[in-house]
C-alpha cells in the first residue's frame, strides 16, 4: 500500500514524540496548516519541505515517497550560544572595563525585546543576536562603550516601539542606532529607502561595524529559518550593500582593518557554501 505524504509527516512526527502543534510552532506555521497536510487537503510548498524534514530529523526524499525514513546525520541548531551565559558574561565584562552605559544599555535591551522571538522560531529569543553580536565584539577585540550600546540597541527603535529619545545612551550612540532603524522614505520605494539607509550607515564608523556584525550573525544562522528563496534574495542583499561596507571598514575606518578581513571571509565561505547548495537543489 502506497503511504502518502500526510500519512509519513504524522508518522515520523509520532515516532519523535511530536506533537502537531509542537511541529506548527518549530515551523512558525498555524497549527490548521499542519492539520491539512497532515490530511492531504494541501501540499506543502517546495520550500517548506526541507523545513519539514530538519523538524521531523528525515529526509525530503522520504516525504516524497521514498521507502523508509531516513534520519540525518546532524540536528541543525537554531541557537550555538545560551543567552543566559552571554548575557552573564557581557555583564561582568562590561562593568569590569567600567562601561556603564553598555550595562544600562544591556538591562534595556532585554527589557524591550521581552517576549520576541528570532524569526522562524517560537522558542530562541531574540535577545540571542544581539548578545551574540556583543560577544562576537568582545572576542575581536573591538569592544567600546559606545560600540556594545549601539549593539545591543540596534534593533529596540526599530522593533521595539521605542523612541529613541528613550535610549539610555549618549547622543553619538543614539545617533548610531537611528541611522541603523530602517524605515521606507515619505515618496520612495522600499528599494530606493535601503539604498539611502545603507549609503547613510557607510558615513559611520560605529553604525558600519554594528550593520556588519548584524549580517553576518544573519547570515550565520538562516539555514535553520529561512526559506530558499528568502536565503537567495539575502544574499544578493548581502553582496550588493554590505559588502562595500566591509570595504569601508578596510579602506576608510582602517583600525578595522583586521576584523574586516576576518569577518568578510567567513561570510563569504557561508554565502558561497549556500550559493552551491541552492543551485544543486535546483
Amino acid at each position: 500500500m502506497q503511504i502518502n505524504m500526510g500519512d509519513r509527516i504524522i508518522r515520523r512526527r509520532n515516532q519523535l514524540n511530536m506533537t502537531r502543534k509542537m511541529l506548527s510552532e518549530v515551523l512558525n506555521v498555524p497549527e490548521d496548516t499542519v492539520r491539512s497536510w497532515e490530511t492531504d487537503e494541501t501540499l506543502p510548498a517546495t520550500e517548506m519541505l526541507s523545513r519539514i524534514s530538519i523538524a521531523l530529523n528525515t529526509s525530503v526524499s522520504y516525504l516524497m515517497g521514498e521507502s523508509a525514513p531516513r534520519e540525518v546525520r546532524w540536528k541543525l541548531k537554531e541557537r550555538l550560544f545560551s543567552e543566559d551565559a552571554m548575557f552573564t558574561y557581557i555583564l561582568n565584562a562590561c562593568t569590569g572595563l567600567g562601561m556603564q552605559q553598555a550595562v544600562d544599555s544591556l538591562h534595556f535591551m532585554q527589557k524591550s525585546h521581552s517576549g520576541q522571538y528570532r524569526k522562524g522560531t517560537q522558542h530562541v529569543p531574540y535577545i540571542n543576536h544581539p548578545l551574540l553580536m556583543a560577544c562576537q565584539a568582545f572576542a575581536l577585540h573591538i569592544a567600546t562603550d559606545d560600540l556594545i550600546s549601539a549593539i545591543l540597541l540596534h534593533d529596540v527603535v526599530e522593533d521595539c516601539g521605542v523612541s529613541p529619545e528613550e535610549l539610555p545612551v549618549n547622543e553619538e550612540t543614539r545617533h548610531v542606532v537611528e541611522l541603523l532603524t530602517f524605515k521606507i522614505l515619505p515618496g520612495l520605494t522600499r528599494r530606493e529607502s535601503k539604498k539611502i539607509y545603507f549609503d547613510r550607515i557607510a558615513e559611520n564608523r560605529t553604525a558600519t561595524m554594528v550593520k556588519v556584525l548584524d549580517r553576518c550573525n544573519n547570515i550565520s544562522g538562516m539555514a535553520t529559518c529561512f526559506t530558499s528563496q528568502r536565503m537567495a534574495d539575502y544574499i544578493d542583499e548581502t553582496e550588493k550593500y554590505v559588502m562595500p561596507l566591509l570595504d569601508k571598514l578596510k579602506y576608510t575606518y582602517t583600525e578595522y582593518n583586521d576584523v574586516s578581513f576576518l569577518l568578510k571571509y567567513h561570510m563569504k565561505s557561508v554565502l558561497e557554501t549556500i550559493k552551491f547548495m541552492l543551485s544543486e537543489n535546483k
